[in-house]
């Protein structure tokens, strides 16, 4: 029997893995060092096509779990091309907020601007509110997957907010 590597192949490659996973950090508050994720990788294909495979894959688990009315919010990071233009964006946007944000979000104003979008505390959700849209400075090709990948979610009937 021969062994063969992973990258030898045939594409696309899907896994999916579950189970308990370990934050190797100190937890934040309110969370535990142990905890449960499942999640599903698909490599050898980029197309909005795999991307809405998952997606499908991943409300029919929902529903199978008893989930029945499942709404997907959908966004895009980008890619290296168009993300700098939406990071200076946000930099421009919070420059006059600085004074409103949390200590630890002015620390990400200077290291990854991105990061503020993630922040839990009420006066950064208010304040981000008004935020620039990633999606509204999205390159030519990932504006492209973008849309493409709504289009096929719509075509399988799928509410998007």
């Amino acid at each position: 029997m021969s062994r063969k590597n992973l990258h030898t192949l045939p594409s696309p490659q899907k896994f999916y893995y579950t189970g308990p996973m370990f934050r190797y950090e100190r937890p934040q508050s309110g969370r535990f060092r142990q905890f449960y994720q499942i999640g599903v990788e698909a490599f050898g294909d980029e197309s909005p096509r795999m991307d809405a495979e998952v997606i499908s894959m991943l409300r029919h688990c929902l529903q199978k779990l008893g989930l029945k009315e499942v709404t997907f919010q959908l966004n895009s990071i980008g890619c290296a091309e168009c993300r700098p233009a939406y990071k200076e964006k946000l930099i421009e946007f919070f420059a006059g907020g600085l004074d409103t944000l949390c200590p630890d979000c002015n620390r990400r104003y200077h290291t990854n601007p991105l990061r503020i979008l993630d922040c839990k505390v009420d006066r950064c959700r208010e304040m981000r509110k008004d935020a620039p849209k990633v999606t509204d400075y999205l390159c030519n090709g990932c504006r492209t997957h973008f849309d493409s990948l709504l289009s096929f979610l719509e075509l399988l009937e799928y509410p998007i907010l």
